[in-house]
């Protein structure tokens, strides 16, 4: 019976590792997503901005 419980104590410490790992991995390109997506919405917003109120929507192509 214990040799049972070791056996699945070195499983989830495995997986906990695997998860470690994978999170650290992640890290850098979650801050280079949630950056992205930041700066995405703040430009989007003065676009729109532009639009309604300074250059209609032709004039802006250039932008893309």
């Amino acid at each position: 019976m214990d040799a049972v419980k070791i056996k699945y104590y070195f499983f989830y410490l495995a997986s906990v590792v695997v998860i470690i790992a994978g999170i650290k991995a992640v890290s850098e390109i979650a801050i280079i997503l949630f950056l992205a997506i930041f700066i995405s919405s703040i430009i989007s917003s003065l676009i729109n901005l532009l639009e309604k109120n300074i250059f209609p929507n032709y004039s802006l192509i250039w932008l893309f």
